[in-house]
């Protein structure tokens, strides 16, 4: 964890290089008619997603295992030229996270390296494994050990969300504005140039049409929503309407209480059956979300899909909030990476859209 072979700042800087370029190679008639949206996906592309352990979620076991007895001074060992092995515990811890696993081999400078944790990402990609072995080792005194190595490992995480959230909130999008800005006013310069000659434009190759998208991930048995909106009552008309009328525009299937809804059918449990059949929540976050009962409920069921099968579920949008709005309602969700309504509908959808992939489902 945290080891040499980078620092995160040089990971920054890798990133730096690479939106650059990706905004060098777009099709100028992608930015030309549509440079906001050309500047949301090239931002989206190159966030970067911290880890956020959920310690409350861990699990482990116990194993029997063997050890050198030669690292054991309180060991009598007779040769000690030789391997000497002899029986022991090993107590496997499992935390699940969310964020990118890629991000917890990186330090910070100038002290990156000092002080490494020993820990392992799972095949999974979502869980840390963190192991204490030894011949007369006790489970109290495996988990407190592993206490203190996690404790270590948030300390170092925040150190490099602090830079993580530099980049994603002004650095990037700041970057990505000039570089957009830059080839869209050049090429408007260019064609202003051409007309001044006189000479009939020869019309553009038409763009190459996009690869079908893929989604994030495949819909589990018994799914038949692309998303579900969660939001309060207040943020309907200004946030979720135009969200729900927007997806369906654009041929996803999704479950927006207005719309699922009928005289008679039991509120509780048309959510619960809503958040049981929907590959993705749309969490609609506000300050009337924040002093609501039911749109937390819902959050609440999102979630503990989230963390049971480990894989992204919530997709949360901000509306009239801030970070720090955020923070103190729910530290993991101020992680996650959000679509902002400040930014307008339409970069929203494109952040949805992106995570959705193709639509899964008809009618």
């Amino acid at each position: 964890m945290f080891d040499n072979r980078a620092t995160i700042q040089e990971v920054v800087s890798a990133l730096r290089d690479k939106a650059v370029a990706a905004v060098r190679s777009m099709p100028i008639s992608d930015i030309l008619p549509d440079h906001e949206r050309a500047r949301v996906r090239i931002v989206e592309e190159f966030r970067l997603d911290v880890p956020v352990l959920n310690r409350g979620g861990m699990t482990g076991r116990a194993e029997e295992t063997t050890v050198d007895a030669r690292h054991y001074p309180n060991r009598a060992v007779m040769n000690r030229r030789r391997p000497c092995p002899i029986p022991a515990t090993a107590y496997v811890f499992f935390v699940p996270f969310t964020g990118d696993p890629n991000l917890v081999r990186y330090g910070t400078s100038p002290f990156p390296y000092l002080d490494p944790v020993e820990a392992e990402v799972d095949l999974s990609g979502s869980r840390l494994v963190l192991r204490e072995v030894g011949p007369d080792l006790a489970g109290p005194a495996a988990k407190s050990n592993v206490d203190t190595r996690l404790n270590k490992i948030e300390e170092k995480l925040t150190r490099v969300r602090e830079v993580a959230t530099r980049w994603n909130d002004n650095d990037l999008p700041t970057l990505v504005q000039q570089q957009v800005t830059t080839r869209r006013e050049k090429a408007l310069k260019d064609r202003q140039g051409f007309a001044a000659l006189g000479i009939p434009e020869e019309p553009s190759p038409p763009a190459p049409r996009d690869p079908p998208r893929k989604p994030a991930r495949k819909a589990a048995p018994g799914e038949t929503f692309d998303a579900f909106i969660c939001h309060a009552s207040e943020d309907k008309a200004e946030v979720a309407e135009p969200l729900y009328s927007g997806l369906t525009e654009q041929g996803y299937r999704v479950w927006y209480d207005k719309a699922v809804l009928k005289m008679g059918d039991s509120l509780r449990r048309k959510i619960d059956e809503g958040l049981r059949l929907s590959r993705f929540g749309v969490v609609i976050l506000s300050p009337s979300f924040f002093d609501k009962h039911w749109p937390q409920r819902e959050l609440d069921g999102l979630a503990a899909r989230e963390t049971s099968s480990g894989e992204k579920v919530v997709l949360p949008v901000w509306h009239k909030v801030t970070r720090d709005d955020v923070l103190r309602y729910s530290p993991p969700l101020a992680d996650k990476v959000a679509a902002n309504t400040s930014r307008g509908t339409e970069a929203v959808m494109a952040m949805i859209v992106e995570v959705l992939g193709a639509p899964k489902f008809a009618g």
